[in-house]
């Protein structure tokens, strides 16, 4: 619903035209909305994909609470990728516009957003009391991730939203079987793909890897065991009047042989998430260095 209600005020907000789905606009290359929702590349074709992937995602509350007030408001998290952090005031104002067009019957306003650094500390406050402050976004790189130690070659792997992978597409078959628990050699090769995606689509660069060379160590890597399942979830598309699977793993598991040179790729797919439904918070993983107990817990 936060993603869906998100989608309809910005497109409210900065299309111009009349037109009832974004292809062919002419505006294409300078709208936010399409920058977001609806993606183009040719880059995607070349990883399997039909569309490059979405340049944001929505980290949400992951409590079983359904009820939000003043006193319990709902905290999420609009993270953006590559150059959609410049439009960050613009991708903002459908949120402070809910307070402006407040359903009676569902009083929504916007408290306040930030900007925050890699510790979860404000940088930079981008609302104040329901309105934007003109504040710019901050923009983080990647560094932390490889500035971290690396104390262990088993780690658990905490699937906190449903991770739905893909396994590798063979040659004849026409689509690629899912993977009903997450390995690493799936995780890695989803995350240094949608590593490249983002910068060759958002950043208009593309990252240089040795794509053999990291599947072959990701290869390496085993589960020892896991305490969790796969959950069945779907969403309601009011764009295609279609109920669409969005379900995936969800739980810990503890996996061996992780070689030195993963834990920088692993820790950034931890950040970006990985897998399908990525915008709508699916993907969400935490990656701790384990001792081999042979329990996740």
């Amino acid at each position: 619903m936060l993603r869906g209600a998100f989608g309809d005020k910005l497109r409210q907000l900065v299309c111009s035209t009349d037109r009832e789905t974004c292809e062919r606009c002419p505006q294409a290359a300078e709208c936010p909305f399409q920058l977001l929702f609806a993606p183009r590349s040719e880059e995607g074709k070349s990883e399997g994909r039909g569309t490059p992937p979405k340049a944001y995602l929505i980290r949400s509350m992951l409590d079983e609470g359904a009820e939000f007030n003043s006193s319990r408001p709902l905290r999420f998290e609009l993270r953006l990728f590559g150059s959609a952090i410049e439009s960050a005031d613009t991708i903002l104002r459908p949120f402070a516009l809910w307070a402006e067009h407040r359903n009676p019957q569902r009083r929504v306003q916007l408290a306040s957003a930030f900007s925050l650094d890699w510790n979860d500390r404000p940088s930079a406050q981008l609302a104040e009391a329901g309105r934007l402050t003109g504040s710019k976004a901050v923009s983080l790189d990647f560094g932390p991730c490889f500035a971290k130690p690396v104390y262990s070659s088993a780690a658990t792997l905490h699937y906190m939203t449903p991770m739905w992978l893909k396994e590798k597409k063979v040659e004849g078959e026409k689509h690629r079987k899912d993977v009903r628990i997450p390995t690493i050699e799936a995780l890695v090769r989803e995350v240094r793909s949608r590593i490249w995606l983002l910068s060759k689509s958002h950043e208009d660069r593309e990252w240089k890897h040795d794509s053999v060379r990291i599947d072959e160590l990701a290869k390496r890597a085993r589960n020892l065991a896991k305490d969790g399942e796969w959950v069945d979830r779907s969403r309601y598309s009011s764009h295609t009047d279609q109920s669409m699977p969005m379900g995936g793993f969800v739980g810990k598991i503890l996996c061996e042989g992780i070689d030195p040179a993963l834990w920088p790729l692993l820790r950034i797919g931890a950040e970006i998430h990985a897998g399908r439904y990525t915008a709508w918070g699916n993907g969400w993983y935490r990656i701790q260095p384990a001792r081999h107990t042979g329990d996740p817990r």
